[in-house]
């Protein structure tokens, strides 16, 4: 029996439909792009159909972050999590006032929402306050809008060295094993995904790109390729330093670029080096990077209600600096593990204002 018998066969017993979900849960020996798909294919292929789609809708799960009375109704800062492949979801941060509601408690729900099509979802910018892919950048970067974003800030995957294998003052630590990774998936190449992000970004607005020594070059060179230009160089001097044989490493490199014309900075007193501690104990991320440096970078290149674009969200820091400025942030992560962390950390600045990431370690 193929699987869009076994789908009508179902229907056939159940005569006030089934949903999705329910299909997913009857048909386990199935994945759920694979039951979609088919029955997609047949509804459109078929003139004279067994069953017919009663809505568009997917089942969602909503968590109520905060919920609060006021004059003109229910303010909800809520979560909606919705599955966009078989090993993907986005999570979608939202707050709205709704005029009628009765009082919601905060909690978990689930409910069916209908919509035309998932762009719907990312054209609501309104009352959306942050979006959380969890995808490749490469994939999520070709779907966005032409010129939609008003600030890329990115600490992008790349090439690490060890500082010098082998000998007495050989390095220790997380760079000694010298394969070029200090976590999985930082094998992607600046030309995968910078022309994406010079496309997404609007005109006369501005980019920065972490990076090391190793490709600085490089990334010049592809950021250029794109038809970014290049403001500056800029160096985060850290308290602390990576072992090295030739020099230890005590800062890294954001190349400050923009689109089209040039514009100044908020605050013009800036410098070029720019002193802030790195993370203090245990990490949430290999390369998390301090919210102080995020926010000064977000406060200098956008304003309130901006739309800030991190195609790499590692600990969500992007994320957590944009939220504490009142700034709107789209953000992607392909690994799962880093998913709760970043969850966790939007979760408590929503709902108390403040940055609880050792609740995420």
């Amino acid at each position: 029996m193929t699987l869009i018998q076994k789908v009508i066969r179902l229907l056939s017993v159940n005569h006030n439909g089934l949903t999705t979900k329910e299909l997913y849960e009857k048909l386990p020996e199935y994945s759920p792009t694979g039951i979609r798909g088919v029955i997609s294919r047949y509804l459109r292929t078929t003139e004279t159909p067994a069953f017919e789609r009663k809505e568009a809708g997917v089942f969602v799960l909503i968590e109520v972050i905060k919920a609060e009375k006021t004059e003109e109704g229910v303010s909800l800062s809520y979560r909606a999590s919705y599955e966009i492949s078989e090993n993907g979801s986005v999570d979608f941060f939202y707050k709205d006032v709704f005029v009628e509601n009765e009082m919601m408690e905060e909690g978990v729900y689930e409910k069916k929402r209908t919509f035309t099509d998932e762009q719907d979802f990312l054209n609501a910018k309104k009352n959306l306050q942050a979006v959380l892919a969890h995808a490749d950048a490469k994939t999520i970067l070709n779907k966005l809008k032409t010129e939609s974003f008003d600030m890329i800030l990115t600490d992008p995957p790349y090439r690490v060295i060890s500082g010098g294998t082998g000998g007495k003052n050989a390095p220790r630590g997380m760079l000694s094993k010298n394969d070029g990774k200090i976590f999985d998936n930082n094998d992607i190449q600046f030309d995968e995904y910078i022309p994406e992000c010079y496309r997404v970004l609007k005109p006369d607005r501005q980019a920065y790109f972490f990076t090391n020594f190793l490709n600085l070059q490089p990334l010049m060179e592809a950021v250029q390729r794109a038809g970014f230009k290049i403001h500056n160089l800029l160096v985060w001097l850290k308290n602390n330093a990576t072992p090295n044989r030739w020099y230890m490493k005590n800062c890294e490199y954001v190349l400050f670029c923009y689109k089209g014309k040039a514009k100044a900075i908020s605050n013009c007193g800036s410098k070029t080096v720019h002193q802030f501690d790195n993370i203090k104990g245990q990490k949430l991320h290999e390369t998390e990077k301090p919210v102080e440096l995020l926010k000064m970078y977000i406060e200098n290149s956008t304003e309130e209600g901006d739309w800030i674009l991190d195609p790499f969200a590692g600990s969500g820091s992007t994320m957590a600096a944009s939220l504490l400025l009142n700034r709107k942030v789209f953000t992607c992560e392909i690994d799962k593990k880093y998913l709760t962390v970043i969850k966790n950390r939007a979760i408590s600045i929503i709902k108390n204002g403040t940055d609880e990431r050792t609740l995420s370690v």
